[in-house]
């Protein structure tokens, strides 16, 4: 998966700052099943570079995040099963309001 978005415009084509953003990711699953056994797998990916977020006080530096899972599943009779899910994930991430805005002086003059 690849997104990615240039500074938008308004309705009255004013370029509305920090709404830029670009997005890489991707997701791998895998399940297999045998009998009254099944068993499944997925990982994922995310990373976000720098992203304006005009809507919020800050904006992303980067975010660089991984989900993964593994389950299995013992089917003992029609309404009777054993399950057991393994699951978790790792996320980084860094957003400030300032490296990527104007900054104003004291006097609102820009600097």
């Amino acid at each position: 998966m690849h997104q990615q978005r240039d500074e938008r415009e308004s309705g009255n084509n004013i370029v509305i700052p920090n709404s830029y953003y670009q997005r890489n990711g991707g997701k791998f699953r895998l399940g297999y099943e045998w009998g009254k056994h099944q068993f499944d797998a997925s990982y994922q990916r995310l990373n976000t570079n720098e992203s304006g977020t005009p809507a919020l006080a800050m904006d992303i530096g980067f975010i660089d995040a991984a989900w993964y899972r593994v389950g299995y599943r013992y089917n003992a009779g029609e309404a009777e099963y054993f399950a057991i899910n393994w699951f978790g994930n790792s996320n980084q991430h860094a957003m400030d309001n300032f490296s990527q805005r104007m900054v104003l002086g004291v006097s609102g003059i820009c600097l």
